[in-house]
């Protein structure tokens, strides 16, 4: 395989801030507060959150209601994060979602259902990993960390579930 290798440092790119939208200034990719996402005129709280194991997997419920002043649809999200893994696997994976449209006051229970099982043929493997020895993808055994809420930084529910 052909490899370059820069003679000197200033033979690299520089880094600049219009290369990498979404890093803010300091670094970080948490928005600055009094961003434009606090001025929603919809909200939504998310409640309850229950596991139910079935087969080879399991459903999450859990209740969204819309506390705001004017009807809306909120995408409900789904993430696990896998039992002792390590800086080789993300920390969260996204493994399902449910959009749900309530006038304000509603609420509604939502379910997301998650399967163990692992199809060759799906691109979604929310809960195995690559194992190279037996070249193909593996359910990770352990206790599950279940998170839901309306994106991957603001989850108010969490819960555990055991798979073997």
């Amino acid at each position: 395989m052909p490899m370059t290798f820069p003679r000197d440092l200033a033979d690299l790119p520089t880094r600049t801030p219009g290369q990498y939208p979404g890093v803010f200034a300091d670094g970080s990719t948490t928005r600055p507060p009094g961003d434009r996402t606090s001025i929603r005129q919809v909200n939504y709280t998310y409640e309850g959150l229950r596991l139910d194991r079935h087969g080879d997997g399991f459903t999450a419920r859990f209740r969204v209601r819309n506390t705001g002043s004017r009807a809306g649809t909120e995408t409900a999200r789904l993430y696990v994060t896998l039992p002792g893994r390590g800086a080789a696997e993300p920390g969260k994976r996204l493994a399902g979602s449910e959009r749900v449209t309530l006038r304000p006051g509603q609420a509604r229970t939502v379910g997301v259902e998650v399967e163990v099982e692992v199809d060759a043929d799906s691109a979604d493997h929310p809960l195995s990993v690559w194992d190279s020895r037996a070249d193909r993808r593996a359910t990770v055994p352990g206790t599950y960390r279940v998170q839901v809420g309306r994106s991957s930084r603001d989850l108010p529910l969490s819960a555990a579930v055991r798979l073997s």
